[in-house]
């Protein structure tokens, strides 16, 4: 059988209503012009008053025309709209006269701040609120989540996430939340200035309830130098010590490891205590532009030596470009070592006693 539209529900409905009004109506439902409702959904006794027969008043009384409106907010039901949801509960329509001028305006509950747990700042209908607009219990609970979402994102753990409030914007209605909840952190952003989005507990519903700026850094202990070094210097263990930095930005690449550090060379001088990051060290430079180098062939059964000068300057495994003192010739050879290189082309190399003779 093909269902049959709302519109058509309403218009015999609405016959069925009018035939009853000409005999002998068992009810008579008189509307009021304004209303609000005390629970989550709009029962019809919320906007009638009866009268007549007892039971069926009983019936009409409870049966349900939708969901109240948000606190702060409004909407109107019809007298039509009132009859189709009764005969939709499968009262006989027939039976019940409905009076009343116009439609009924539901209001919303009025926006109060509930005890102990948001306390709604003034302001326009926004409901912009300051980080006050939270209890100290709810904000840090809110903050513990956001440090959560934002450690999962950034690589760093839990227990290193410093997160502080900075701002809150909550819709007309979500004072009267039961709860706060973190739906999430919005954006690509971990560290630094986030915006993470609310929803709230109305009851057994949930619903948006506007969002949270926070400030967000990882604690962590880093690498800095124990004492001011110059650039070039190249780390031991005894030049490194620890200091607790907070990160606010994926791009501060500090540095913790130790025992990658040892070996390495400052790209820039440095003062105790500093903390380092990655672009401020690289792998030391083994050759340098203009020093004589060794060049060493190593094969089965032989090894040859010859003297180059070196035209580029190499950290270990570069390919740098070296001259041959004798005949000006230039060729690439990679770095193995403290000025020694290894050609790429054997054909420049010549055998030699050491010293660049034959």
């Amino acid at each position: 059988m093909r269902r049959r539209s709302r519109a058509a529900l309403i218009a015999t409905a609405l016959v069925a209503v009018g035939t009853a009004s000409a005999g002998a109506a068992e009810i008579t439902a008189r509307l009021v012009a304004r209303a609000v409702p005390e629970g989550h959904f709009v029962r019809f006794e919320e906007v009638a008053s009866f009268q007549g027969d007892a039971s069926l008043g009983a019936r009409a009384a409870g049966v349900l025309l939708g969901r109240s409106p948000a606190p702060g907010g409004f909407r109107t039901i019809s007298r039509g709209y009132i009859v189709s949801r009764l005969a939709a509960e499968g009262l006989d329509v027939s039976r019940v006269r409905i009076v009343g001028d116009g439609p009924v305006k539901l209001h919303g509950r009025p926006v109060q701040a509930p005890v102990a747990k948001i306390r709604r700042a003034a302001g326009g209908r926004a409901g912009a609120g300051g980080a006050g607009a939270l209890s100290a219990g709810e904000r840090s609970r809110l903050e513990k989540r956001i440090g959560e979402i934002c450690a999962g994102r950034s690589g760093f753990e839990p227990g290193d996430m410093q997160v502080e409030i900075k701002n809150v914007r909550l819709p007309r209605g979500a004072a009267d939340a039961d709860s706060l909840e973190v739906d999430s952190v919005t954006g690509r952003r971990s560290l630094g200035r986030v915006t993470a989005s609310l929803s709230g507990r109305f009851g057994g519903d949930r619903g948006a309830a506007g969002v949270v700026y926070a400030d967000v850094a990882a604690v962590r202990e880093a690498l800095a130098p124990s004492r001011a070094l110059k650039g070039g210097h190249v780390l031991g263990a005894e030049d490194l010590r620890t200091v607790t930095v907070a990160v606010r930005s994926v791009s501060e690449d500090y540095l913790y490891d130790g025992a990658a550090l040892v070996g390495k060379q400052l790209s820039k001088s440095m003062a105790a205590g500093e903390p380092l990051r990655g672009s401020q060290v690289s792998a030391p430079e083994l050759v340098r532009r203009g020093e004589a180098v060794t060049v060493l062939v190593r094969s089965t059964g032989f090894r040859v030596t010859d003297r180059a000068v070196a035209r580029q300057s190499g950290t270990l495994g570069d390919a740098i470009e070296v001259e041959n003192p004798r005949s000006r010739k230039a060729y690439l050879a990679v770095v193995t070592g403290p000025r020694t290189v290894r050609p790429v082309v054997y054909g420049e190399v010549l055998i030699t006693d050491g010293k660049g003779k034959r």
